[in-house]
């Protein structure tokens, strides 16, 4: 089976060999085509992705939007040159460990998916598979897995895009897991595959506590927009102010 790995890469000069080389060490016969989408990085990004003769390079000017759509501009504009059945989303500044790919393509050639997500390191987190009711009655967000942790069949991405732009604030991991749970077919596997890295410039750590409200409030309102089945949010606050009781919260 040929995998398409899609990488999006913005400054990440100092991550961006390693990301690579993470990809031609893995360790399968499966053939993997990759593609680097390069958002107009300002370091030597270029350079690095160069020296590798076996990856698509895009090199396009800075998109110059929020963080949000240039990454999401990236990964369309790079699914159009792909040609892999299934794809293997890849920030720049992460990368996949050595049995990934055999890993999820063999989960697929069992028990085929519109999207697997699984668990990352060093955190190594569960990630729940969580369904519709889970989201109208208690909202429960940890069900994301970060765009590195992310496999989807081509036509499954596909059909997220073009992309809805009154959701601005909302990344594209969100919207393949919402919109997997409410018209796809989901596989969740607790194996760490991808070491997911957090480092200052990351945009989940510059992020304000405002600005994470706000993604959860407009997650919220792309899940309604979508879903057939409103959240209830007399029922969600009771959990959420039941789970604060026992210690602990889900957002």
């Amino acid at each position: 089976m040929k995998v398409s790995v899609l990488i999006n890469n913005y400054n990440n000069g100092r991550f961006i060999r390693e990301c690579l080389e993470s990809i031609q060490h893995q360790v399968t016969d499966h053939e993997i085509e990759i593609i680097v989408y390069d958002d107009g990085s300002a370091d030597h990004s270029l350079i690095e992705i160069k020296s590798f003769s076996d990856v698509q390079l895009i090199n396009r000017p800075h998109y110059g939007k929020t963080p949000m759509l240039n990454q999401a501009h990236a990964i369309e504009t790079s699914l159009e040159y792909s040609t892999g059945e299934l794809i293997l989303l890849l920030d720049g500044d992460d990368y996949f460990l050595p049995h990934k790919v055999e890993t999820v393509v063999q989960e697929y050639l069992q028990d085929p998916y519109d999207l697997l997500a699984h668990s990352y390191y060093p955190e190594k987190p569960l990630i729940p598979d969580v369904n519709i009711a889970d989201l109208t009655s208690r909202f429960i967000v940890g069900y994301i897995a970060t765009t590195s942790c992310l496999v989807v069949h081509r036509d499954f991405i596909s059909s997220v895009f073009p992309l809805d732009r009154r959701f601005a604030r909302i990344w594209l991991d969100t919207r393949l897991h919402i919109q997997s749970i409410l018209r796809g077919k989901r596989k969740i596997i607790q194996t760490p595959l991808t070491f997911y890295r957090r480092h200052q410039d990351a945009n989940s750590i510059k992020q304000s506590f405002l600005q994470r409200k706000l993604l959860v409030w407009e997650t919220g309102r792309y899940f309604n927009y979508y879903s057939p089945d409103k959240m209830n949010w007399s029922k969600i606050l009771s959990y959420k102010f039941l789970s604060n009781l026992g210690g602990w919260s889900r957002i």
